[in-house]
């Protein structure tokens, strides 16, 4: 018989999926494979997108998990996994006179496999390094992206053209009912469901949430977003130019 879920165990459902993921050893492939779904669909459920009932069904079935197991709270003092991954050290090597630190890169073309598995350390860890010289160990969450289009590209100096990398850091959701530094800094903005954006930050309401994202091309509109909406935003603090 079909169990039917009621959505009170879904406020759970990121924690849970990845607790007992990790419970059985598997990553999100092998885990995928033993529901005969792809790994970016089941990476999405990591991240508090429903879950099929069918899905459930058979992770119950082959894996003999009791259904409680799905609906368990987060144990106090554990946020929920959705939000961000977990702070990892950047990898700091010293050259001749010159600090290098070591980050993550996610190229142009690895954008969608980044928003289905930001969430998931393994992802993270399977994701190329790439060096950036800095003055001073610095802590934090740091990860490299290569710019994507042209929407922040105005052939002044400071746009970004495509082929580009930038250095992002993370500034933690807790952060976000504060008013971002929005004159210091670009950012990298993780939407759900439109993906990894880079965009100046023309407005920032903290009382609603909301941000206009605005383009140096003036052939892209501003576009109005809201944090509820967001998965990271990073500062830009370093830029390679392809040029």
């Amino acid at each position: 018989m079909l169990i039917t879920f009621k959505t009170i165990w879904m406020e759970f459902a990121a924690y849970n999926l990845r607790r007992l993921r990790k419970q059985l050893k598997l990553t999100q492939e092998e885990m995928a494979d033993t529901l005969g779904i792809k790994r970016s669909t089941y990476a999405r459920y990591e991240k508090d997108i429903t879950v099929p009932n069918e899905v459930l069904q058979t992770w119950h079935e082959v894996h003999k998990t009791p259904f409680a197991e799905f609906s368990k709270p987060i144990p106090a003092g554990i946020s929920n996994i959705s939000n961000s991954i977990e702070p990892k050290e950047v990898v700091f090597v010293r050259e001749n006179d010159m600090l290098i630190m070591e980050v993550p890169l996610v190229s142009q073309y690895a954008y969608a496999g980044y928003l289905a598995g930001f969430g998931d350390q393994e992802f993270i860890d399977d994701l190329p390094r790439i060096p950036w010289v800095v003055d001073r160990e610095h802590k934090g969450n740091y990860f490299s992206f290569e710019v994507r289009n042209d929407s922040m590209y105005d052939g002044s100096f400071n746009s970004y053209a495509e082929g580009d990398r930038v250095l992002g850091r993370e500034i933690l959701p807790h952060h976000w009912q504060n008013k971002l530094h929005i004159e210091k800094w670009d950012f990298i903005v993780v939407h759900k469901r439109d993906g990894i954006l880079l965009k100046k930050i023309a407005e920032h309401d903290p009382t609603t949430g909301k941000l206009r994202l605005h383009s140096l091309n003036p052939m892209y509109e501003d576009i109005w977003v809201n944090t509820d909406d967001l998965a990271q935003i990073f500062n830009v603090v370093q830029v390679w130019r392809k040029k």
